[in-house]
């Protein structure tokens, strides 16, 4: 980390670390894993906040799941799909490939790409709760296996591997599933969608907590993401094939001086989504 003042959840530094390093660092510096304090232990941490992803007296920015505590690296920023094909006696072909999802940070800013909490039918037939990650540039739509296990749907066998930009495998895909997913906020419209398993999506999104002012801004709006300011795991991914069913014509740009220049898009259904070029601020346990 830096030798600045700041808070560490704040670090810039501190945020380019993929979660394991983020909790190595934190224990190697001694300091308090649940609020990153230097002046006490987890033990003796007198804080009201728990990890938001699983309650436990972690930092949210520390959480692993089961797939991070074996992986050897984070997710791979500004990935591809690409059909596995059969060889060909042919002396060409042609490779096909679409991009999957992209993040980017700076010392100053962060760029994040909207998020939606949406409902997934599971085996039981109930509505279960996934925060989504919206990506118009992704030419496929994507669920974690631990969600798909979770929710106890059916997989069937697809031949589609995640590519890098050199076009060198970086994930093997676990089949695909069917999911019915539905807004958070009513029961319509109901849309069907064929996603590809995966192990991983993405890290926490946003990388880090977002600005109040931007919650305040949009604060007579009913978002996709209500909690789209603070940091969490991502379990779907939307992508073009379900882009285009979501968003009714048209668009809004609100501008502001200073830091904040978000797009506005009204989906059919499932509210305000925000993707935002936006100052980091202030922290969510």
């Amino acid at each position: 980390m830096c030798k600045g003042s700041h808070y560490t959840g704040r670090c810039a530094t501190f945020l380019n670390l993929s979660t394991a390093q983020r909790l190595q660092k934190i224990q190697s510096l001694r300091k308090c894993t649940n609020c990153m304090s230097t002046v006490h232990t987890s033990s003796k941490c007198e804080s009201k906040y728990s990890c938001r992803h699983c309650s436990a007296r972690h930092h949210s920015l520390l959480h692993l799941d089961e797939i991070e505590k074996k992986a050897s690296s984070s997710a791979t920023s500004g990935t591809h799909s690409l059909p596995k094909n059969k060889p060909k006696s042919s002396t060409s072909s042609t490779e096909q490939s679409s991009t999957a999802f992209v993040g980017t940070v700076n010392t100053t800013n962060l760029n994040v790409l909207g998020t939606a909490l949406i409902r997934v039918l599971d085996k039981f037939g109930q509505w279960t709760p996934v925060r989504a990650l919206i990506d118009s540039g992704s030419q496929i739509s994507a669920i974690t296996h631990i969600s798909a296990t979770r929710l106890g749907l059916n997989r069937h066998p697809t031949d589609i591997t995640v590519v890098g930009l050199s076009q060198s495998p970086i994930l093997q895909t676990r089949g695909s599933v069917t999911c019915h997913i539905i807004p958070h906020t009513s029961f319509a419209p109901e849309l069907i969608c064929e996603p590809v398993i995966l192990s991983k999506i993405t890290g926490l999104m946003p990388l880090a907590a977002l600005s109040p002012a931007i919650r305040s801004t949009y604060s007579k709006l009913q978002l996709a993401d209500p909690s789209f300011d603070c940091p969490g795991r991502i379990d779907f991914l939307i992508g073009t094939d379900m882009y285009n069913k979501l968003f009714e014509n048209g668009y809004q740009v609100l501008h502001e001086d200073g830091f904040l220049r978000p797009l506005r898009r009204h989906s059919v259904g499932f509210s305000w989504e925000l993707p935002v070029n936006a100052m980091l601020s202030h922290e969510c346990a």
